[in-house]
């Protein structure tokens, strides 16, 4: 969490000062380099991701061609696009095809409680979490999620394959075309 605050300071100071230095963009941009080195580290083509849980389930728990984790919150309107594309998938599909951990980062957790995504829970093939803290909870700095939509597909081995950005690469890389 501190680092998410150094991260948060850095951008202001930097925004308000114009300057370089070490409170500028030049340590900004350094910073945001070893960021990006970490990142593509982490979601590298075959990278296991095993030791990355979501409270009390953990991705071993899921047995699936496909598992995908997608990080949204209740007001994003580019998360509403999506949630419909993920509904149909859900529909579509059984836990053996693909499951999806939907992960919410809202502040207030009653809009995420009365959220209509929240009532497919039903569905044996969604789970549906929320991340107390959002952006700063412990889930979404594990998985470097500084915006939503955001979405991680796994493989049948829990390793990492893509990171779509919209509906039409899900689409895609799960093979609804």
């Amino acid at each position: 969490m501190m680092y998410r605050i150094l991260i948060i300071l850095i951008a202001f100071c930097s925004s308000v000062s114009g300057q370089s230095g070490d409170c500028g963009a030049d340590f900004l941009q350094k910073e945001m380099e070893s960021r990006k080195t970490l990142f593509s580290q982490m979601y590298r083509p075959g990278n296991l991701m095993e030791n990355y849980d979501f409270g009390n389930v953990h991705l071993y728990d899921f047995k699936s061609e496909h598992t995908l984790v997608f990080f949204w919150k209740t007001d994003c309107p580019f998360c509403k696009k999506l949630l419909a594309e993920i509904r149909l998938i859900l529909q579509k599909n059984d836990s053996t095809k693909v499951q999806v951990i939907g992960v919410c980062l809202d502040e207030d957790k009653s809009n995420w409680e009365k959220h209509e995504f929240v009532a497919l829970n039903t569905s044996p093939n969604l789970l549906n979490i929320y991340a107390d803290k959002g952006y700063f909870s412990d889930i979404a700095i594990q998985y470097h999620i500084y915006a939503t939509p955001s979405m991680i597909i796994l493989d049948d081995k829990h390793q990492f394959q893509k990171l779509p950005k919209n509906q039409d690469e899900l689409r895609k890389m799960l093979g609804y075309n």
